[in-house]
This record gives C-alpha cells, sequence and structure tokens, in this order.
C-alpha cells in the first residue's frame, strides 16, 4: 500500500505538473481549481503554474507507484491511485467521494455550507446522474465534438476542451470562494441591525454595507452572516445603491415611490408629479435612477441590464431610513394639523413629505394647480 500521507508531503515542495486523465470530468476540473486556490496553493505551491496533461490510464507512467511521480513534481487527480483518485487501482482501494470532495477535504472546503452543496451536485453529477442541460453534460459532450481521428492531434484538442472546461468551472468554484473571503470581510464592516415590524412583530434582519464585492449580498443573507432579510448595498466605484430581499412578502413599492420622489426633489422636479405614477414597476421615465422589481422584491439604482443607469443623489443613511419605514410598517395614513401647508418646508425639516403622505398629496396637488 502506498503513503498517501508520505505523497501530500511531496507535493508540499511543488508541484511542477497536474495529471488527470484523458476527457477529465466535472470533478477532476473542480479538483484542479481548488488545488490552485489560494488554500489549496498551501498544499501545492506551484499548482497554479503547473501545466496540465491528461494521460490514458492504460499509460505505462501511471504503472509508477504515485509517490514515486509525486516525488517529481506530479499532481495526480482522478487517476493513478493518488490521495484524489477514488477509483480502485494496483496502487490502493477505492475512496468514497470523487476528485473534488477528496480534494475539498484535504483543504476544509466540506465543511462550508455553500461549498458543500456544490459539490454535492459535482459528486451526482460523477455518479451518472447527469441532467440533459447541466454544465457537466455540456461539458462532457464537448470532447467528442471536433474530437481528432489523428492521434497526434488528440493532446491540442484535450488541452483546448479542458481550457474550457477550467473557464466554465472557475466562475463556479471562484463565486464560492469569493464568498468566504470578500464576503466575510465585507460583512464585518457591515451595518447590523433589526426591525420589529408593526402588526405581526416579525423582527427583520437587515443588513447595510459599501462595498464593491458581488458576494458581499450572499453572505450577508447566509447564516454565516445574520440571514438578512434586506440586504442595503453601496457601491463605492460607482456610488450606486441596490436594496435586496429574499422574502416576496415585502412590498417595496412604497419605498420605489420615496425613493423616486425623493430625488426628483433633489432635482427641483418634484412638484406636480403624481404620487401613483411613480408606483410603476420597472423604470420610471422621469427618474431613471431607480428600477423596481416586485416580483423579486429589488430596488435597484442600477444592474447588470442598466449598467448606464446615474447613480442616486440620495445619501445611503436616508435610504436606509427610508427602508426602515416601509419594511417596518411605519407609514400611518393620517393628516397631522400642525402641518402648516403655507410653510411646508419639504425634506429639510419634514421627513415624510416624500413618502407621500395624504397631506403632503395635497399640498402637491396645490403646486401643481
Amino acid at each position: 500500500m502506498v503513503d498517501q500521507r508520505k505523497i501530500l508531503e511531496w507535493h508540499r515542495k511543488g508541484v511542477k505538473t497536474i495529471v488527470t486523465h484523458m476527457d477529465p470530468h466535472p470533478d477532476e476540473i473542480v479538483a484542479i481549481l481548488l488545488a490552485r486556490s489560494k488554500p489549496g496553493l498551501q498544499y501545492f505551491p506551484g499548482a497554479d503554474t503547473a501545466p496540465i496533461e491528461t494521460w490514458s490510464k492504460s499509460d505505462e507512467r501511471l504503472q509508477r507507484p504515485p509517490d514515486a511521480l509525486a516525488q517529481e513534481g506530479c499532481l495526480l487527480i482522478g487517476i493513478g491511485g493518488s490521495p484524489f483518485d477514488e477509483h480502485a487501482t494496483e496502487h490502493g482501494e477505492g475512496k468514497p467521494g470523487c476528485a473534488s470532495t477528496l480534494m475539498a477535504k484535504l483543504l476544509g472546503f466540506d465543511k462550508v455550507d455553500q461549498l458543500r452543496k456544490f459539490l454535492k451536485h459535482i459528486e451526482r453529477n460523477d455518479n451518472g446522474q447527469w441532467g440533459q442541460f447541466d454544465l457537466a453534460t455540456a461539458v462532457m459532450q464537448m470532447y467528442d465534438e471536433g474530437r481528432p481521428t489523428d492521434s497526434a492531434l488528440t493532446a491540442r484538442h484535450q488541452q483546448r476542451c479542458v481550457g474550457i472546461a477550467l473557464h466554465l468551472f472557475s466562475a463556479l468554484v471562484n463565486r464560492h470562494l469569493r464568498f468566504l473571503s470578500e464576503g466575510a470581510a465585507a460583512f464585518a464592516a457591515a451595518q447590523k441591525f433589526k426591525v420589529e415590524r408593526r402588526g405581526d412583530r416579525r423582527v427583520i434582519n437587515i443588513a447595510v454595507g459599501v462595498s464593491d464585492a458581488e458576494s458581499f449580498p450572499r453572505y450577508a443573507r447566509s447564516e454565516r452572516g445574520n440571514s438578512a432579510d434586506i440586504v442595503i448595498v453601496k457601491s463605492p466605484s460607482t456610488g450606486c445603491i441596490s436594496i435586496l430581499t429574499v422574502d416576496q412578502k415585502f412590498d417595496l413599492t412604497p419605498l420605489a415611490r420615496a425613493l423616486r420622489m425623493r430625488e426628483l426633489y433633489l432635482r427641483n422636479q418634484h412638484r406636480g408629479t403624481g404620487w401613483e405614477e411613480l408606483s410603476c414597476v420597472g423604470v420610471h421615465p422621469a427618474v431613471p435612477e431607480w428600477y423596481l422589481h416586485d416580483r423579486r422584491g429589488l430596488v435597484l439604482n442600477k444592474s447588470r441590464v442598466r449598467p448606464d443607469a446615474p447613480p442616486t443623489q440620495i445619501p445611503l443613511e436616508d435610504v436606509v431610513d427610508m427602508t426602515e419605514w416601509v419594511v417596518g410598517g411605519w407609514l400611518p395614513e393620517f393628516r397631522d394639523q400642525s402641518c402648516v401647508r403655507a410653510q411646508c418646508c419639504f425634506w429639510e425639516k419634514c421627513s415624510v413629505y416624500a413618502l407621500g403622505l395624504p397631506r403632503c398629496r395635497d399640498y402637491r396637488r396645490e403646486l401643481a394647480a
């Protein structure tokens, strides 16, 4: 039996070549990406620049024990009886799991919920449970597309296909790795608080951050964060603000109205603007800053489909206050007799004007008359 620990000791001295089998499955691809990650490089220095070779399982080089190949700088993935080969070989028994789960266990990624779900999916793929439109299915079929009949061209075809597979799956793997690094860092610096909603007294968790990390909202909504029901994030690079929810029970239409009215006020264009028309789904032509996606519970200042949307002029703290008022159910419909219409001072001293209470709506109608 080969001593697997000895193999890992040799790998710590440096990886010169990564070797996997022909037409590598997604589990081998993901295992390679994990080995090339920052935590992986602590175990496999040089793996991030080492070339990838695909060997036939009948290759005579695999007759040598895996520890001998490890001494020469070969990191075997899913082949040759290495610590990351689940198959039984003449050098050792089979192992439970697949190449990616074996690699993840070494690096401690198997204890991370988000990665564990992804790895289980990869393992199911490795066991033949592929969906017709699954990415794994597309990768495996890719090897057959344009496969050369000339054996001299096989290596080039393999390199091209493996390169595409690495690029595709790196988008998924890196997304999870950024969750653990950038997402965690952004959440640590974020503001976290709770709001008790009037009526049903539901406690709503809110996280507010200033970050360009795409993984921050996901981290805040996860159990590693504060299981946020609502995430408010401002991009420091663009100045744009997004309000994201995970519960469609939140009706953000009043918030979209308030934000749009506030935006118009800052441009001195609020007089005469109809309150109801500002409730529209999508974008109001007069206020391109704010997009309401009512079915998903999102109010976006900018998005992938609207990259040219102008950044809001509303300060982040005001957006937070307005969100808190809306989701907390603190928008009473009442008439305050202390309001002197002739001296209405709008937002500077009256924080409810932009929220469209009846007295404020009446005053706007008078201004428009």
